[in-house]
């Protein structure tokens, strides 16, 4: 249904005001056409972040929630790290090349790959409570122990 003008040049001004809010706050941002936003600098300013598991793996990804007050009413943007992002602490692999069957859990070198994207440090212990949530709900799973932290380890051993 066609709008007035005048409706139109307000949906307009909210856009310019949320995409100069996202400016302010993150210089380096782009935005998709579909209006999705993403910046490196959240990895070191991100509010939010969420892990997604699927049959193959666990990942994190980075986000910021910005609130932005425009006309009396509060709008959140959502900005996304780097490219749409994901950090993967695990894969689900096979043990055997010539098989077909996803049998191991091999556990990624995730501190290191975190601190070389500048994600701040205290995020890693939140990885590490996911990882055993994620062993422990896989117990069919052979567990691949070669970058698994030795504290870790140890804590898998009581559990």
């Amino acid at each position: 249904m066609p709008k007035l003008v005048k409706e139109k040049i307000a949906d307009l001004e909210l856009e310019l005001a949320l995409k100069k809010a996202v400016f302010n706050k993150f210089p380096d941002a782009t935005v998709t056409t579909r209006e999705e936003y993403y910046s490196k600098l959240v990895n070191r300013n991100y509010n939010k972040f969420v892990f997604s598991r699927s049959a193959y793996g666990l990942y994190l990804r980075l986000h910021h929630e910005l609130e932005v007050d425009y006309g009396g009413s509060i709008y959140i943007v959502d900005i996304l790290g780097t490219a749409n992002q994901n950090y993967p602490l695990i894969r689900v692999g096979k043990s055997n090349p010539n098989s077909s069957v996803y049998d191991t859990i091999h556990v990624l070198d995730f501190p290191k790959e975190l601190r070389k994207h500048k994600v701040r440090d205290d995020i890693l212990n939140e990885c590490r409570i996911e990882i055993l949530d994620f062993i422990k709900k896989n117990p069919k799973l052979k567990l691949d122990e070669t970058n698994l932290e030795p504290r870790l380890k140890k804590l898998l051993i009581f559990n």
